[in-house]
C-alpha cells in the first residue's frame, strides 16, 4: 500500500504537467485558428515596458557580436600564418631529402652537426606570427630598412616607421585587451543573467495567460454542478497570472532601469580614445621626420639627374 501511494505522488504531479501543457497547446491552436473567444489582453504597461526590453536586448547582442571583431585576428594575418607554416614544413622536408641524398658523402662530423641551416626547420619563435596588422608592417619595415640600409632616406624612414607601428600595435592590443574585460565580457554576462531571467519570466507569462483563457473557455462548458469548481479555478489561475506579470515586469524593469549598458559603452569610448590618441602622438611626431626624408631624398634624385 506504502509503495502504491508513493508511486502515485510521483505520477501525480507529473500527470498534472501533462494535463496542463495540453491544455495550452489546445488554447494555442485556438488561437492561432481564430477560434478562441475569450484571450486575456496584457496591460498596456506590460506591452510598453516589453518593447523597451526588446530594444535593449537587440543592441546589446549585436553590439557582442560586433565588438569580437576587436579580438579576432584580421584575415590577412591568419592566411599569413597558414603561408608560412606551409613554407616551414615545404622547407624542413626539402632539408631532410638533401640530407638524404647527401648521407653517402658526409658521415661523422657533419651528421653529428645536425641539420644545417638552410636545410633544417626553423624554431617556431624565431619569428613570430605579428598579433596585429601593425605589428607586421612594423617588422617588414624594420627588416626592410636593414636590407635597404639605414643611410638610405628610404632605409631611415622604414626603420622610424616599423618602431612607430609596434607601439601603435601594442596600444591596439591594449584596446583590445579593455574592449574585451570592460565592455563584451560585462554585456555578455548581462544577457546570460538578468537579461535571461527576464525573458525566461516572460515565456512564463505567456504560458499563465494560456491556462488562465483555457480554464475560462472550460467554465463555458462546464456543467451547472460544476461551476463553483470552474469559477474557483479560474480565480486561482488569475491570482497565479497576476503574480507571474508582476514579476516579469520587475525583471524586465531592472534591464530598462539599469545604468551598466551605459557604464559598459563610456568604458568603450575612453579606451577607444586612449588608442586613437596614443595613436594620433605617435604619427604626428613620425610624419615631419617622414616628410623631411623624403624632401631629402627627392633633392637626392633632382641633383642625380642634372648629373
Amino acid at each position: 500500500m506504502d509503495s502504491f501511494q508513493s508511486f502515485s505522488s510521483k505520477i501525480n504531479p507529473f500527470a498534472q504537467r501533462l494535463t496542463k501543457s495540453f491544455t495550452q497547446a489546445k488554447q494555442w491552436s485556438q488561437e492561432k485558428m481564430g477560434t478562441a473567444t475569450d484571450v486575456t489582453e496584457l496591460p498596456k504597461e506590460y506591452n510598453d515596458l516589453e518593447q523597451r526590453f526588446d530594444a535593449i536586448r537587440n543592441v546589446q547582442q549585436t553590439m557582442l557580436r560586433l565588438s569580437k571583431t576587436y579580438t579576432s585576428a584580421p584575415l590577412s594575418l591568419e592566411v599569413n600564418q597558414i603561408g608560412e607554416s606551409i613554407w616551414d614544413f615545404s622547407k624542413t622536408v626539402s632539408g631532410r631529402i638533401q640530407s638524404a641524398t647527401m648521407g653517402g658523402e658526409e658521415s661523422g662530423a657533419g651528421a653529428a652537426s645536425g641539420p644545417s641551416a638552410s636545410g633544417g626547420p626553423r624554431s617556431p619563435t624565431e619569428e613570430p606570427v605579428p598579433k596585429t596588422v601593425y605589428h607586421a608592417m612594423g617588422r617588414n619595415s624594420l627588416k626592410g630598412s636593414e636590407e635597404v640600409g639605414l643611410e638610405e632616406p628610404y632605409g631611415a624612414a622604414l626603420f622610424k616607421f616599423g618602431s612607430i607601428q609596434e607601439k601603435i600595435g601594442d596600444s591596439k592590443l591594449q584596446l583590445d585587451d579593455d574592449v574585451r574585460f570592460k565592455f563584451s565580457d560585462p554585456i555578455n554576462n548581462s544577457l546570460n543573467t538578468s537579461i535571461a531571467l527576464a525573458l525566461k519570466a516572460r515565456k512564463n507569462v505567456y504560458s499563465s495567460r494560456l491556462s488562465l483563457d483555457a480554464t475560462k473557455n472550460n467554465l463555458k462548458n462546464a456543467r451547472p454542478e460544476h461551476a463553483d469548481q470552474a469559477q474557483h479555478e479560474i480565480l486561482k489561475a488569475e491570482d497565479e497570472f497576476v503574480a507571474i506579470v508582476e514579476e516579469a515586469m520587475s525583471l524586465m524593469k531592472a534591464v530598462v532601469e539599469s545604468p551598466e549598458p551605459l557604464r559598459h559603452l563610456s568604458e568603450l569610448v575612453a579606451a577607444q580614445l586612449r588608442h586613437y590618441k596614443e595613436s594620433y602622438e605617435l604619427l604626428s611626431e613620425l610624419a615631419p621626420e617622414v616628410d623631411e626624408l623624403q624632401a631629402t631624398q627627392e633633392a637626392l634624385y633632382r641633383n642625380s639627374q642634372n648629373h
